[in-house]
Parts: structure tokens; C-alpha cells; sequence
């Protein structure tokens, strides 16, 4: 049931964070904390898949990856989600950002 809620990109609007504030300053934001918590809490991994798909999407969008790639403060923040997501979340991200040509900072 997780996964078909968070792989749902009709559902991302349930989700109460801000694309852009992956995007600035995550890591060991507020963010980033509630993400750890998510991510170790069984019945609320599907925020964290939530925020996987909103994030794919997001990189998808041929305005937001000509943005990323310039932008060397997102790519960090997205690299410290990698770090933290693990294969499990993480690696739908990265084909979506291998397919938009970002390419994330490791931290």
C-alpha cells in the first residue's frame, strides 16, 4: 500500500515540504531530520518515496535540469539526500538524474 502511495505522482500534493527546500540547505536541516524519521519509521516510508517522486518529477522538467545543472548549491543538497536515502529511495532518483544530465555533489 506504501509503495503505490508514494510512487504516485497525484499524490505528491499530500506531502507538506517544499521541493526548494531540498533543493537549499539540506543537509542537517529540519528537513533532512524529518526525512530520517521517516525513512526509520515503518509506516511513514511513504513520505520519503512521496518526496522521491515530487523530486523526479521536478528533475524531469527541462526548465528545472537546465537550473540544477548550474546550480552547484542544489546539486550538494541533492547529494546529501543520496547520502542519506540509501539504494532503496535513492535510486529512482539518480536514473531520473542521469536521464536529466544532473549530477550530484557528494558530500
Amino acid at each position: 500500500m506504501q509503495e503505490a502511495v508514494g510512487s504516485n505522482p497525484t499524490a505528491c500534493v499530500l506531502l507538506d515540504e517544499s521541493l526548494d527546500d531540498v533543493l537549499r540547505g539540506y543537509g542537517g536541516s529540519a528537513l533532512s531530520k524529518r526525512v530520517e524519521q521517516w525513512k526509520n519509521a515503518p509506516d511513514k516510508r511513504h513520505r520519503v518515496a512521496l518526496l522521491v517522486t515530487a523530486l523526479r518529477a521536478r528533475i524531469l522538467t527541462p526548465q528545472a535540469a537546465i537550473e540544477l545543472r548550474k546550480s552547484n548549491a542544489a546539486r550538494l543538497s541533492l547529494g546529501h539526500l543520496l547520502a542519506q536515502l540509501g539504494e532503496r529511495f535513492g535510486l529512482p532518483l539518480v536514473e531520473a538524474m542521469q536521464r536529466a544530465g544532473v549530477t550530484p555533489i557528494r558530500p
